[in-house]
C-alpha cells in the first residue's frame, strides 16, 4: 500500500469544460502523457458533459 503523499501526487482533478467547476478527482497512471477527458455528470450543470483534467 502507498503511502498518503504519494497518493495525492497521483490525483488529478478534472473540471468541467461547460461551467468551469471542479468536480471529481481520480488516480492517474503516471505512465499515461495525455490528459484525461471524461464524459461525467457535472452536479452544478446537471447533465452529462466533458470534464478535462487540470494541473
Amino acid at each position: 500500500m502507498a503511502s498518503k503523499s504519494k497518493e495525492r501526487k497521483n490525483r488529478k482533478k478534472l473540471k468541467c469544460s461547460e461551467c468551469g467547476t471542479v468536480n471529481y478527482f481520480v488516480r492517474k497512471n503516471h505512465v499515461l502523457q495525455n490528459r484525461l477527458e471524461l464524459n461525467k455528470l457535472c452536479k452544478t450543470c446537471g447533465k452529462h458533459t466533458l470534464h478535462k483534467e487540470t494541473k
